[in-house]
């Protein structure tokens, strides 16, 4: 138990020392936009390593607290239950600061995550604006192929005024 214990604190320490690399690069490339992409993905992959330091510390305070039905009970939350089984263990158990650092691990790793996808949203914006994409479905039956055609020579005038193209209609 006390090697998890130690696995589990090393991965918080290198987890707060990656999120503080994640604020420095975001403010030095997150406002240009040619490097604002490395910024995204740094972030977002950094939000798996806070992601899976998370899991891994609820699974830790939950069995520490609760024992191995707690974990059981967790696991079957979808997978990830032991962080929320967890922060209620501490809470009941007083226990603050695992709680503390729970919300905190929690909060990077979505605050990392959305702020990732809001990034590479920004590039896409710009890239590909939405006037531009034309829409591509077409009717492919002859006959209103036919009236189609037959309607835009109607409202069609020629320089002189008249009205269609003078080309022979089809019946």
């Amino acid at each position: 138990m006390e090697g998890f214990y130690k696995l589990v604190q090393s991965l918080i320490t290198i987890s707060f020392v990656i999120f503080g690399l994640n604020l420095i690069i975001l403010l030095l490339l997150g406002p240009f936009r040619k490097t604002r992409g490395v910024a995204a993905i740094v972030l977002l992959y950094s939000s798996f390593l806070f992601g899976f330091t998370t899991w891994l510390a609820g699974l830790f305070i939950t069995y520490s607290f609760w024992g191995i039905w707690g974990v059981l009970i967790g696991l079957f939350i979808l997978g990830f239950g032991v962080v929320p089984i967890g922060m209620l263990a501490c809470l009941i158990n007083a226990a603050w600061q695992s709680l503390l650092t729970l919300v905190i691990l929690l909060a990077i790793t979505f605050g990392a995550r959305m702020i990732g996808a809001f990034l590479i949203g920004s590039l896409e914006e710009k890239t590909i604006p939405e006037e531009n994409i034309i829409n591509t479905t077409a009717s492919w039956d002859e006959e209103s192929m036919e009236d189609d055609i037959i309607e835009d020579d109607e409202n069609t005038e020629d320089k002189t005024g008249n009205k269609g193209l003078g080309r022979p209609r089809r019946l």
